[in-house]
């Protein structure tokens, strides 16, 4: 009995710990860059950069979601102190499913040399909002049950 309040005890505190970094980078690297009133190939360097960052903050943001999903589920041991939520789990996975997407069309788009501000701006602002999406429910993981 001993042991098993000694491991879930380790377990929760290796888990603080590593959400704790992650989303302390996370907030570190602030949001997605925005560009304004710039020429088209600006707007494609701006949004190169926008793209890089949000890179950077979609991995960040899925350590903490990858931590918090190999918890053991709280539906199957109600009596652990720390655990996840499937549908919490659920909902990451889409907002990280949809800013995976947002990413890649945002990127596309920047990287092609004919896109014009008109065509960068609707990836950029869809980018912007799927990855505030994701890391406000990222930052609102519990830390404990």
């Amino acid at each position: 009995m001993m042991n098993n309040k000694r491991s879930s005890l380790t377990i929760m505190m290796l888990w603080c710990a590593g959400v704790a970094l992650a989303l302390t980078m996370l907030a570190s690297l602030g949001g997605c860059a925005t560009f304004s009133g710039a020429e088209d190939r600006d707007a494609r360097f701006s949004a190169q950069d926008a793209v890089y960052e949000a890179n950077s903050n979609l991995n960040i943001a899925l350590v903490a979601a990858i931590q918090y999903a190999r918890l053991p589920r709280c539906e199957l041991n109600p009596d652990l102190v720390i655990c996840s939520d499937q549908q919490v789990v659920d909902k990451i996975v889409a907002y990280q499913n949809a800013a995976a997407k947002a990413l890649d069309d945002a990127e596309a788009v920047a990287r092609a040399e004919n896109s014009t501000k008109e065509q960068i701006s609707p990836k950029m602002t869809a980018l912007s909002t799927a990855m505030t999406a994701l890391t406000s429910a990222v930052s609102a993981l519990p830390r404990l049950k």
